[in-house]
């Protein structure tokens, strides 16, 4: 599968620190969208609680990613990604006190602009580090 190296948990940590906070000003910009009230308290209030969602969902992946990685099984790594994409998605709802439908919607649109985003600031901090990735 993959060797669990220092230069790969780096760039994992490294990228997985700039997603926080990227990924939480992106949910909070989509909970400007939603409800266009809100107030510069509420919003920095949400920012605050949404870095602390994605510091659980990113530490739950990276603990899920080395787990699947040392038991090299590709097939149980898979399955507990989507363990852990189905705790983000009810932990959302949670934190956020949101109805399914927005969330969903809301996950639909952080999966696009993460996605791309992902894939760009992996490479880069993958060629910062000389890993190939």
């Amino acid at each position: 599968m993959f060797q669990l190296g220092f230069s790969i948990i780096l760039v994992f940590l490294v990228v997985g620190a700039i997603q926080i906070l990227f990924n939480s000003l992106c949910l909070v910009l989509a909970f400007k969208i939603f409800d266009p009230h809100l107030d510069k308290e509420e919003l920095v209030a949400s920012f605050l609680r949404a870095m602390l969602y994605w510091l659980i969902v990113f530490s739950i992946s990276f603990v899920a990613i080395l787990i699947g990685g040392a038991a090299n099984s590709v097939i149980f790594l898979l399955l507990l990604l989507l363990l852990t994409a189905i705790a983000a998605f009810v932990l959302m709802m949670q934190f956020f006190a949101l109805g399914a439908g927005e969330a969903f919607v809301i996950i639909i649109l952080l999966f696009i602009i993460n996605y791309f985003a992902s894939e760009f600031l992996t490479r880069f901090v993958s060629g910062l580090f000389s890993v190939s990735m």
